[in-house]
């Protein structure tokens, strides 16, 4: 699957940024794809990766590691599945929602347009 590099913002479109690093969707996928796993049940521990997966998600955090901001990069359908469901559980929905959605065609970069209540 073929994803953009976008730079993440705030709700007012001001960019997101961790210390003086600019968040993008490479970063984050990145932190996500080196992150250990999470468990679903809070009561149950994590289960642990297999070793081809840590060495899958390791090889994917190299390639995003480089990737420049506006530049395109590929990711196995089934790596964005996984990185998506795990995302969820490291980064609140500012971070989350624009990454989806730039991963599934949107663009984070426009401001959403307010609903007006019913």
């Amino acid at each position: 699957m073929k994803i953009v590099n976008k730079a993440l913002t705030d709700m007012d479109g001001e960019p997101l940024k961790s210390g003086d690093i600019a968040m993008t969707v490479a970063n984050i996928l990145m932190n996500v794809a080196l992150a250990p796993p999470q468990s679903e049940d809070p009561t149950k521990p994590p289960k642990p990766l297999k070793p081809e997966e840590s060495m899958t998600r390791y090889e994917l955090a190299r390639m995003l590691h480089g990737v420049a901001l506006n530049e395109s990069f590929d990711v196995p359908v089934e790596q964005v599945a996984r990185l998506q469901k795990d995302m969820g559980f490291m980064y609140a929905p500012l971070v989350a929602g624009q990454v989806n959605s730039i991963i599934e065609g949107g663009r984070a970069d426009e401001k959403a347009e307010p609903k007006k209540p019913k």
